[in-house]
């Protein structure tokens, strides 16, 4: 049963930028059954219409339209592919399944080209058809365990082609992009030997390497790229810009090689992001790590004048983003961080999350003005309990409605200055159960508006600003769309703040960590603290690469001014961070250790 709500209106939304936007509407759609169904990603077209994608069950609902798995029987968990695609009213225009009815399938990107094609990624295993519409079904065999899919459906939602790509081992498609001059990016990982296109064979460097394809309209191989090393490496997520460069996020461990100098991670695993030029030749490689698991997870690539580049993901412990030191205060945080495109040069890192499991899942722009260099950039995944964004030492803490919870973050950013990601906006989406933000994807509609859509699960209750949704089973998709005319922009401040759940609300009193003294040292410093009120202080001291040296306090604190005194006689010379964690967010200051 498809559920229609108003989801957020624009005051509860988007407060801090109410100035900006002369009109709004936010409207969300529930649609699955009775058992697990997860929206992956989420696409917006000029017209306003709305794409999605991702798995279900048994038999889900997308307004008055249905689809059934190939394996209906309840006593199974086999996953089918979906597809459907919304107007702008919300109604469902037509729906397509795809996959095997005795194994799992799974979609992970979607795209719109200029001309309303539909193109989706993802994997499969067995033997597996795509429902055709108005054209022929197409059944493909797996070369033994997953292969990579890239699929092609018109604008009414007619089949047009499927790409296989892979061979014996495990394959994955993740992401797809779509060039302005209409040419199609498919990213993902391989294993051992794959095959692409009819003729074009990959051999990976060690346990998996990443992969980047390109495509024209017509479903021809142009080329495709290999990147990695000896141990697990994959691309995950790709866009395009203006150019027709591709830019492509994923993770990759130990030493990978894309083209030229090989990179070495600095922990367990880094971020990697790599630039192609259309003609497939690497134009430069970056990576964002540290020594713990780091993972690249969404990218977005602007398309207006002042370009620049965006990615999500993940991070553990301690890292450095340009002149920006991110420090997790849980076991791994979201990181969002601006690339220069040209030369790959990190320009700034936000992070944000608590002490649980938090990821970026998927990053989408939207200008706020026709033809200006300024952005919108809407990044979603979930979180895991209440937490902060932050960046420097400005942060603002949100509230989870209780266990994992799909968040919208809001940043404003203008490329071309020199001050990052102002008016942060934070906003849960869940309730006592799991629940996870995955896809967001934006759309210009006009000279004065612009649109952004939201995909994602959610299990049983949830609330969504002032709304409650209830699943018809175990987990059901949701889709959001906003629309808003952003025809004034003021300046933006260094300010980051976020979203209350009610109009007018005012923001906490932020946390104020001093600057250290003496700094450098050689016996002992002091940091002071200004607490707004009582509550629970972390403080730590950690090297560089975010390894604990010593805990300076963990417990409650009263209002006031309190006093940090690290004696670091055992510490041998260098440069350290002293991080203090509390609910207005977490805070660090450099200090230098003395001979």
């Amino acid at each position: 049963m498809l559920l229609r709500y108003a989801l957020l209106s624009l005051a509860l939304l988007l407060p801090a930028l109410a100035h900006a936007q002369e009109a709004a509407s936010f409207d969300a759609y529930a649609a699955g059954g009775t058992r697990s169904d997860i929206g992956e990603d989420v696409a917006m077209d000029a017209d306003g219409n709305v794409y999605v994608t991702g798995s279900f069950e048994g038999t889900a609902a997308f307004g008055g339209l249905s689809l059934t798995a190939a394996d209906d029987d309840p006593s199974n968990d086999w996953q089918d592919v979906f597809v459907v695609k919304y107007d702008a009213s919300g109604t469902a225009l037509w729906a397509r399944r795809a996959g095997t009815g005795v194994f799992n399938d799974f979609a992970e990107g979607l795209a719109v080209g200029p001309d309303g094609s539909v193109y989706v990624a993802g994997y499969f295993t067995g033997i597996a058809t795509w429902d055709g519409g108005g054209n022929p079904d197409v059944e493909l065999t797996t070369r033994n365990d997953f292969d990579g899919f890239l699929a092609k459906y018109d604008a009414d939602g007619d089949l047009q082609w499927v790409a296989q790509a892979g061979g014996p081992e495990q394959d994955t498609g993740r992401g797809v992009a779509v060039a302005p001059d209409g040419a199609v990016y498919f990213a993902g990982g391989y294993a051992g030997t794959a095959l692409f296109g009819t003729s074009t064979t990959l051999t990976s460097a060690g346990s998996s390497d990443a992969f980047l394809a390109k495509y024209d309209a017509d479903g021809n191989l142009l080329w495709v790229r290999s990147g990695g090393g000896a141990e697990s490496d994959g691309a995950w997520d790709v866009d395009t810009d203006l150019d027709g460069n591709a830019f492509v996020v994923g993770t990759f461990r130990g030493v990978a090689l894309w083209d030229g100098s090989p990179l070495q991670s600095r922990g367990l695993s880094d971020i990697s992001v790599v630039a192609y030029t259309p003609g497939g030749d690497v134009g430069w490689v970056q990576q964002i790590g540290a020594n713990g698991n780091d993972y690249g997870r969404g990218i977005a690539a602007t398309r207006q004048p002042g370009a620049a580049l965006y990615v999500t993901g993940s991070f553990e412990n301690t890292i450095l983003v340009n002149q920006d030191v991110l420090a997790s205060t849980g076991f791994s945080d979201v990181v969002v961080a601006r690339i220069d495109p040209t030369d790959g040069d990190l320009t700034w890192g936000v992070r944000g999350g608590g002490a649980g499991f938090d990821i970026g899942n998927d990053v989408a722009l939207a200008p706020l003005r026709a033809g200006a260099p300024r952005y919108e950039i809407y990044v979603t995944g979930y979180v895991d309990g209440n937490g902060t964004f932050s960046k420097g030492t400005r942060a603002r803490a949100y509230t989870s409605h209780g266990g994992v919870d799909g968040f919208v973050t809001v940043l404003r950013d203008r490329p071309g200055s020199a001050n990052p990601a102002a008016y942060a906006q934070i906003v849960t989406l869940g309730g006592t159960n799991a629940d996870r933000g995955y896809g967001v994807g934006t759309a210009d509609l006009g000279e004065t508006t612009a649109g952004v859509a939201l995909t994602g699960a959610f299990r049983d209750q949830a609330s969504i600003g002032p709304e409650t949704l209830t699943s018809a089973g175990s987990n059901d998709v949701y889709v959001a769309r906003y629309v808003f005319r952003p025809r004034s922009v003021q300046e933006p401040s260094e300010e980051i703040a976020s979203a209350p759940f009610a109009a007018g609300a005012e923001a906490p009193a932020r946390l104020v960590l001093g600057a250290p003294a003496p700094n450098p040292f050689r016996g002992a410093t002091t940091v002071t603290l200004a607490l707004p009120s009582a509550q629970p202080v972390r403080a730590e001291v950690v090297d560089l690469l975010g390894r604990r040296v010593t805990l300076l306090h963990d417990g409650a604190l009263g209002a006031g001014t309190h006093a940090l005194v690290w004696d670091a006689e055992a510490a041998p010379p260098g440069v350290y961070l002293v991080r203090v964690t509390t609910a207005q967010g977490t805070q660090t200051q450099r200090v230098t250790r003395l001979p």
